[in-house]
């Protein structure tokens, strides 16, 4: 395979030649992956030995962590509300349950009788966007039993 760079294509040929080079090698990656999973039949110390990265996952008994450093911004457009807290680790999905509070007539904003019903499951930790929040709200992040009120954080 000839890999010299063409001029008058301006590296697009390059781009092209590079994206299926990284397609096939995550694929041969992947059966040599299956292939040691295979032969190890479940045997930690074979796959160890492997160099492939082994996650075990959470172990049993201990308590998730909460995600800290929460901040609320305004989004791009007027309805959304940004959100940004620190992440926890690599591929975690993270379950925010939300509240919107708009009045007194409701209920009380720091009242128990909030209604959690809005979930909102992502893999990232930065530039979550809630939408459809009324001009006039506050928000209330709610993980793990803990009531987190993200307005008093920087809104």
């Amino acid at each position: 395979m000839n890999l010299a760079r063409v001029n008058w294509t301006c590296g697009r040929v390059d781009r092209v030649l590079k994206r299926e080079s990284k397609a096939r090698l995550a694929t041969l990656l992947g059966e040599l992956a299956a292939h040691v999973n295979f032969v190890a039949k479940g045997k930690l110390s074979i796959l160890y030995t492997s160099g492939f990265p082994v996650f075990t996952g959470r172990r049993k008994g201990t308590v998730p962590a909460v995600p800290t450093g929460g901040q609320l911004s305004d989004g791009r457009l007027l309805d959304e509300i940004r959100f940004d807290f620190n992440p926890l680790g690599r591929d975690l999905t993270y379950e925010c349950r939300y509240a919107v509070w708009t009045s007194y007539d409701e209920v009380e904003p720091y009242s128990s009788q909030l209604q959690w019903e809005n979930s909102l499951f992502t893999t990232r930790s930065r530039n979550n966007v809630i939408k459809g929040v009324p001009f006039r709200s506050i928000v209330f992040i709610n993980r793990c039993k803990n009531l987190l009120d993200l307005n008093e954080l920087g809104l």
